[in-house]
């Protein structure tokens, strides 16, 4: 019987065990290239050729223990108060991807993104357009020494369109 319940216990371990993925530990350090005192500038497309130009910030750590990274972002532009954002970001082995839930002064719940790391580039999508949205792409890229831009795109009928695209310095 005790050999039963210990077979039980070990098969019941090593599935467990079982590596759906990549450790998180290592997953979440190579989003490295993320972290640290950004300053740069905001563009936002907004039609017709036009743009509007802000300055923006974001400082990105690690969080809980090195399993998250926390990141508060913000955006000023003339003559409006500055913006304030919040992401926290995870690396889920199960399904192999990164896991995104991003807060905003401009919305009642965070939206929740899912993506994968490629060449130094983080893209991450929306997870179920909901409520007539579009689907959105939020595109990290660090594979430039001491910059991190980050970009963001809506599908409308098919095509991606980039709303705003932000390019940091350290």
């Amino acid at each position: 019987m005790h050999l039963i319940a210990l077979g039980s216990l070990l098969i019941g371990l090593a599935a467990g065990g079982q590596n759906h993925g990549t450790e998180p530990a290592v997953a979440m350090g190579k989003l490295d290239f993320m972290i640290g005192e950004w300053k740069g500038k905001q563009t936002f497309y907004i039609g017709n050729g036009r743009e509007m130009v802000g300055d923006a910030s974001d400082h990105a750590e690690w969080a809980v223990g090195k399993r998250f990274v926390e990141e508060h972002l913000s955006t000023s532009l003339t003559g409006r108060p500055a913006t304030d954002t919040r992401h926290m970001l995870a690396y889920d082995p199960r399904a192999d991807q990164y896991v995104a839930y991003w807060f905003n002064d401009t919305s009642p719940l965070p939206l929740v993104l899912t993506g994968k790391l490629n060449d130094g580039k983080l893209v991450l999508l929306t997870t179920s357009p909901s409520g007539g949205h579009n689907q959105l792409r939020f595109t990290y890229d660090g594979s430039t020494h001491n910059e991190l831009s980050l970009t963001f795109e809506m599908e409308t009928s098919g095509v991606w369109q980039t709303q705003f695209k932000t390019v940091y310095s350290k």
